[in-house]
């Protein structure tokens, strides 16, 4: 009797189910269901498959998804029976055992094949509802059509909503409806869905790759229990080594981006060490790229670099790895065969891009080119000039930093020297002494170093000037690398030649600062310059200059203290090392000489001759020809008055009594007679002019004297010059 009740139970089940009117009763279902025969090892009317005919028999149009959900939980839930055979069908009772047999084979036939095709699992409802999906997939090609039918409602938790359901809804939304409307009961039976749901971004129909990522495969990865690994390994390979996605687009950003877009999406589900084999491919696939597509243009050399520092800014870089660049195979043409580095390695590759995008701008470092500099394949100081190659006063401070920056990733300490160097000579050249001054502090050079690079622009700067003016052009130019000497005077470290050719720098600005009051031509050609004083005069003829002052300025005599400011400055530059007081003396006799050319200036030339005189005693036989000259001198325009001829004979009285005899005293004394009879005249006679014999006598003994080898060697051109006027040669002129 319990095998009847069993099978009529069975048969009405799916007579209720399969109503002629195409609509079910649900009430009479519920209450069907509340009452499955008690018997626990029921053939027909198991638990099982009464869910199996509800599965296979119930349909959209016959009952709602919810009401079928509900039946199911009943069933599962089920804990009421009934014992008497109340179930009323309309079949021969001979005829119920075949019908049930053949209905339960149906049944199971059809559930076994749905069985095939889902992923088992022990939680019924769960089965029920991944089969009754396929099931309907085969009917519905719009998967939003079962999900709004509420058939998902108490699964929405599960792996199989979000890994299988949600993706291909994201899919189906956004791409199947369009271009594979037909395609959701494939998606349910295919074995590879990855491939499936992946296989868009291969066209061009796929608008938003980041949004596929968050809502496809990412979620597809996360809910695939025990999986993820592989599924990691399988993006992996389609992401780095899949050629139809690096041939998909032309432009060489595209595999960067997609990169950037891929492990942004993976971080926000994932922690790092469960994508470790993407972030070790792509750093490999960051760096062999670089070494292989050298023709990119700055602006797509600049994206990627930006899309590869965004990428990893993502990751955790806490430890950290040194690379050895030079195991790098420059020459290996796959990227399986690259060198590959470490998860460990995220932090030493985020610094080699943040360095080529700071860089690169200037000096167009890339990541080939930072790696080669990196094996000393490069030249270092070619690096740090194109680096500062533009620098001016507005983008110095920015361009230094950034040499501060390639430094600290290329140089080694002994070779800070040599970079500052570099830098200083930069700034000298383009005359950026503000700047210089500013940055000194900064760059690590010897202050032996700095001083010769200074050195070499002050002598240039001298070079080029073109007056002397020290306020414009180069030589305050010079002027300003004096200023900068000022201030490395007080380093010890400071060699004391170096030191004292600063001190000699001052002097030479010294005699310039003089000279500029002065109108001075050199040799009928040009005015005079400051490089004239470093390569035309010297020690041995710094009186030249002073004799051309002399002969071009007129009065110029009268400041003495002037020329003897520039002649001393002069020999202090000029490292004269003796006695001063030769010079003193010569640039005295100059003035004198000068005084009785210029202005027949008897006066200012007997005063000075007298101190000149005082303070030379013990070297009158070298001066003597200056007291002769003044002693000799004849107004041009008149008659010497009786003062000047007694001054003349007080100067050559002074010199007989000093000099000792010699050829010098025969001159002398003959000028002492000429002047006392001139003197002896004036009380008795009116003055006359010296007769013609007198004169020519006495330009006879003084050529006689300027001829001798005894003195010739103490004459300079200039009193030379001046002895011919004073005997008259010149009076035409006055």
């Amino acid at each position: 009797m319990t095998e009847l009740i069993d099978a009529k139970y069975f048969i009405r089940s799916i007579q209720l189910l399969s109503s002629p009117s195409g609509s079910v009763d649900v009430s009479q279902l519920n209450d069907h269901f509340k009452n499955v025969p008690s018997s626990s090892n029921n053939y027909y009317s198991s638990i099982d498959n009464l869910i199996k005919v509800l599965l296979i028999y119930s349909y959209p149009l016959n009952i709602s998804p919810p009401d079928l959900i509900n039946l199911v939980e009943l069933l599962i839930n089920n804990g009421s029976s009934k014992e008497e055979d109340d179930y009323s069908i309309d079949i021969p009772d001979d005829s119920i055992f075949p019908t049930a047999n053949d209905l339960l084979v149906d049944v199971n036939h059809q559930y076994n094949q749905l069985l095939n095709q889902v992923t088992a699992s022990e939680d019924r409802l769960l089965l029920f509802v991944q089969s009754k999906t396929l099931q309907l997939s085969k009917y519905y090609s719009n998967i939003n059509d079962i999900i709004s039918g509420k058939l998902f409602d108490h699964v929405t938790g599960t792996t199989y909503y979000k890994s299988i359901i949600l993706p291909f809804k994201y899919y189906y939304d956004h791409y199947g409806s369009i271009y594979n409307p037909n395609c959701f009961n494939d998606y349910l039976i295919a074995e590879d869905k990855f491939g499936f749901l992946i296989n868009p971004l291969l066209t061009n129909n796929v608008a938003n790759f980041a949004s596929w990522m968050d809502n496809v495969i990412i979620p597809f990865i996360k809910y695939q229990s025990n999986n993820n690994e592989d599924y990691f390994s399988r993006l992996n390979q389609w992401l780095f080594y899949n050629p139809d996605l690096i041939a998909k687009n032309t432009d060489v950003t595209f595999k960067y981006t997609i990169w950037y877009k891929s492990i942004q999406s993976i971080t926000k589900s994932f922690e790092l060490s469960d994508f470790k084999i993407i972030v070790d491919t792509f750093i490999n696939a960051v760096y062999f790229y670089a070494l292989k597509e050298s023709e990119c243009s700055s602006i797509d050399v600049m994206k990627i670099y930006d899309s590869v520092k965004s990428t990893l800014l993502l990751l955790n870089d806490d430890d950290e790895i040194r690379i050895d660049y030079k195991t790098i195979d420059f020459d290996c043409t796959s990227l399986e065969n690259f060198f590959n580095p470490s998860l460990n390695s995220v932090h030493n590759l985020k610094q080699v891009v943040t360095t080529c995008l700071k860089l690169f701008p200037i000096n167009k470092l890339t990541i080939k080119k930072y790696i080669l500099l990196k094996t000393n394949e490069f030249d270092l100081t070619k690096e740090v000039l194109l680096i500062i190659n533009n620098m001016n006063s507005s983008n110095y401070q920015q361009l230094i930093n950034l040499v501060h920056f390639f430094n600290q990733s290329f140089l080694k300490d002994d070779q800070t020297n040599q970079i500052s160097s570099i830098i200083i000579e930069k700034l000298l050249f383009h005359n950026y002494f503000d700047i210089l001054d500013q940055l000194k502090q900064d760059l690590v050079i010897d202050v032996n170093d700095f001083y010769k690079l200074l050195e070499d622009k002050f002598y240039e700067s001298i070079d080029n000037a073109t007056n002397l003016n020290e306020n414009i052009g180069s030589l305050n130019n010079a002027k300003k690398c004096l200023q900068i000497f000022d201030q490395i005077t007080t380093n010890p470290q400071l060699a004391s030649s170096h030191h004292d050719q600063i001190v000699r720098f001052k002097h030479l600005f010294k005699s310039i600062n003089w000279l500029k009051n002065f109108k001075i031509v050199i040799n009928h050609k040009h005015q005079l310059l400051p490089s004239d004083l470093l390569h035309y005069f010297n020690q041995d003829n710094v009186l030249t200059l002073i004799t051309t002052i002399l002969e071009q300025n007129p009065k110029s005599y009268l400041a003495f203290e002037k020329l003897y400011r520039i002649l001393n400055n002069l020999l202090l530059f000029y490292n004269y090392q003796s006695e001063t007081d030769d010079y003193f003396n010569k640039l005295k006799t100059g003035c004198i000489e000068s005084s009785l050319i210029d202005n027949n200036d008897f006066k200012f030339a007997y005063t000075q001759s007298l101190q000149l005189f005082e303070s030379n005693l013990a070297n009158l036989n070298e001066l003597w020809l200056t007291f002769y000259q003044v002693a000799k001198y004849i107004p041009p325009d008149d008659e010497p008055t009786l003062d000047m001829l007694t001054k003349q004979r007080e100067l050559l009285s002074m010199m007989l009594f000093r000099l000792e005899l010699s050829e010098n005293t025969k001159i002398v004394t003959h000028q002492w007679d000429v002047i006392n009879n001139k003197i002896q005249n004036h009380h008795t006679n009116p003055p006359t002019p010296i007769n013609e014999s007198s004169a020519t006598n006495t330009t006879r003994i003084a050529n006689d004297f300027v001829s001798g080898k005894t003195n010739s060697e103490k004459l300079s051109n200039l009193f030379v010059s001046g002895l011919g006027w004073a005997i008259g040669a010149n009076q035409h002129q006055q």
